[in-house]
């Protein structure tokens, strides 16, 4: 299984929480590869962190992608956990790419199109 997160290693973009939901699911499901193609300022936090935890075999980082269409139709899950989106690019490549896509509470309220109608 292949999940991928998809957007800049900012705060907004809660790379420790896409962190945090990786681990978890890797010690309950032992889902592996999690990929993140990303880039930012906290780019360096999450090596160490994947490092630390010892999850350098099933988490990677990519970095800075100008083509992600390919990760998105072999992945298997787009896990997207920003605290907020103006446009969510990610998530509207992802759906067109018939890719599931896990959201937090808050961004499904957020966007009209995830309600339930």
């Amino acid at each position: 299984m292949l999940v991928l997160g998809v957007g800049r290693l900012v705060e907004q973009k809660r790379p420790d929480a896409f962190l945090k939901i990786a681990s978890e699911f890797i010690s309950i499901y032992q889902l592996p590869n999690y990929v993140g193609l990303e880039t930012g300022t906290l780019h360096r936090v999450w090596d160490e962190w994947v490092k630390r935890e010892g999850l350098a075999a099933v988490i990677s980082r990519v970095g800075w992608q100008s083509e992600v269409n390919s990760f998105l139709f072999a992945g298997d899950l787009l896990l997207h956990v920003a605290r907020y989106e103006g446009l969510p690019l990610a998530v509207a490549r992802a759906m067109a790419a018939k890719l599931a896509c896990a959201v937090t509470r808050d961004l499904a309220q957020e966007l009209p199109l995830l309600d339930e109608k």
